[in-house]
């Protein structure tokens, strides 16, 4: 998000032509916002008329005190189900540490194997701690890896071994819990279960330019050619707020995808070694 003027909030960047831009506006400045509008001749319609009943939905006050996805997590419940998935499966599932914090917060994530010499995959979640969406997918793409019993999902899951850190972003992640923060076949797969439209492309066309996240280090310096983005869930509409019966839905689609994207890479040679790694991170 971007404050331009106090009471004007951006949700998405307006950097590129004939794309949608959503802007929250303060109670208190709609009259000057819609002189605005009227002075420059620009439509809008309204998404959301009250902001703060999707901030109430997305924590809401008799979450469930279980690991579910049916509610967000704070970190310090997604961090106790990694150690608890460890317990549960020790001899598929190693806690990893991938560093530490400015704050002091460990980099948490585990490392699930289920036969030696696979080939890796890694991904992360919660680079932009305001996208809760993020790391519960990821979360929910780990449990699918251990408990799916889907023929594909199960072939995809034993024949790698899987790095998964959720929460890449332990501080941020932290602070907008206790301060309310505002491949073509595999883009196919997306959209069969929901329907849901992707774009594929590279970042600064899709999105926006945008440089120093995972995967460009992943593939400058160990010469990775499978590594992507993906850019969750939802259109603009409800910017950072995703409401949490969003959270089944987006990890069904995303594990669609990734069962058809690694079927493609194993067919076209990938890996070409057991060395060789795909990086799927989020970015937005």
């Amino acid at each position: 998000m971007i404050q331009i003027h106090d009471g004007f909030t951006f949700w998405n960047i307006p950097n590129l032509k004939n794309r949608i831009v959503n802007l929250m506006v303060a109670p208190h400045k709609l009259p000057q916002f819609n002189e605005i509008m009227v002075q420059i001749g620009i439509s809008y319609q309204i998404n959301i008329e009250n902001v703060q009943e999707f901030i109430d939905q997305t924590t809401p006050a008799n979450r469930s005190t279980s690991f579910d996805f049916n509610s967000y997590h704070t970190l310090e419940e997604i961090y106790k189900n990694l150690n608890d998935l460890a317990e549960r499966y020790p001899d598929n599932v190693q806690i990893i540490i991938g560093g530490e914090t400015y704050e002091g917060r460990y980099i948490k994530g585990v490392k699930v194997s289920f036969t030696v010499n696979n080939p890796g995959i890694f991904i992360e979640g919660g680079i932009h701690a305001k996208e809760w969406i993020s790391p519960a997918t990821v979360m929910y793409i780990l449990h699918q890896v251990l408990t799916s019993k889907d023929v594909d999902v199960r072939a995809m899951a034993e024949s790698h071994d899987w790095y998964i850190f959720p929460v890449f972003n332990p501080d941020g992640y932290v602070y907008t819990h206790t301060t309310h923060a505002i491949g073509l076949k595999a883009i196919a797969a997306l959209k069969k279960r929901y329907g849901t439209e992707y774009q594929t492309g590279n970042i600064a066309e899709t999105i926006y330019k945008v440089t120093g996240s995972s995967v460009d280090y992943i593939k400058a310096t160990y010469g990775k050619n499978i590594t992507y983005v993906y850019e969750l869930r939802d259109r603009d509409h409800y910017g950072f707020l995703m409401p949490p019966d969003q959270i089944i839905p987006t990890g069904e689609e995303i594990m669609d995808s990734l069962v058809v994207m690694f079927k493609e890479a194993k067919a076209r040679g990938h890996p070409t070694s057991n060395r060789n790694l795909c990086l799927i991170s989020n970015l937005n």
